[in-house]
């Protein structure tokens, strides 16, 4: 009788051994799950804090004159336009990016979309429907596509403060890889404007008058193909640019068919 109660204590006590090993295995995950989520919640923040003009949105320009341009006429890249310089040092076509020197200093890049539109063919090519096409580009985010501006307008109206630290993981995943995205749109400009003129609309990143005095502009044409051009000087001190002349420049853009 004495055995039997003692074995039913020793049968009790490892049951209770067991159940605190449960709880302490269960504190173990939750832990690292809030650790996890507290990290990762720092790391978006710092991240936002690192890239301050995550929260411009898009404003219309204030001026909206267009310069008298008498310098060269371009074609790069399926576009022929005309910018106020007249003398080109060089340009150089890579497989991958145009540029365009001048003699007194500006320099435009325009990139070789043709892997972007690559990728815009595949997705069209395997969707089946409108709603599968534009949740494919949405995935892989505009920075890798040839098209699109309701896409490019989305992730620019996105701001860190839609960001909340309540809300489930996968939310806050979205939300920061749309910051992410815009970006890799935006790079370090200090202003974000939406231009429409002649056959392009889209947008303007930087404000010309502005340290770095940077422009680059991302446009899209009636077939909403995408087209981008950077307009940098190196070392500029003081602005190169009016927004008169940028504004001329987007009026006079016209896509060339591919010969």
């Amino acid at each position: 009788m004495i055995g039997k109660t003692m074995k039913n204590q020793w049968e009790v006590k490892w049951w209770r051994v067991g159940l605190a090993l449960a709880i302490v295995f269960a504190v173990i995950l939750a832990t690292g799950f809030i650790l996890d989520r507290y990290f990762g919640w720092h790391e978006i923040q710092d991240f936002c804090r690192e890239n301050p003009n995550l929260a411009d949105l898009p404003v219309p320009l204030s001026d909206k004159s267009v310069a008298n341009l008498e310098g060269a006429q371009l074609q790069v890249q399926g576009l022929s336009f005309q910018v106020p310089w007249k003398e080109v040092l060089r340009q150089s076509d890579a497989k991958t990016i145009s540029a365009v020197a001048f003699k007194d200093g500006p320099i435009l890049s325009i990139p070789n979309r043709t892997n972007a539109l690559e990728t815009e063919r595949l997705i069209q090519g395997y969707a089946k429907t409108k709603q599968e096409m534009d949740a494919a580009r949405r995935s892989i985010g505009s920075p890798a596509l040839s098209c699109c501006y309701d896409l490019m307008a989305g992730e620019l109206a996105v701001t860190p403060s839609e960001l909340k630290w309540w809300e489930t993981w996968r939310t806050q995943r979205n939300t920061f890889l749309r910051l992410v995205r815009k970006s890799m749109d935006i790079m370090d400009s200090n202003a974000i404007y939406e231009i429409d003129a002649g056959e392009m609309r889209g947008f303007q990143m930087g404000n010309p008058s502005v340290a770095p005095y940077e422009v680059k502009l991302e446009l899209f044409d009636r077939d909403d193909r995408r087209h981008e051009i950077t307009i940098s000087q190196y070392g500029a001190n003081r602005p190169f640019l009016t927004q008169a002349q940028v504004n001329a420049i987007v009026a006079s853009i016209r896509t060339v068919p591919a010969t």
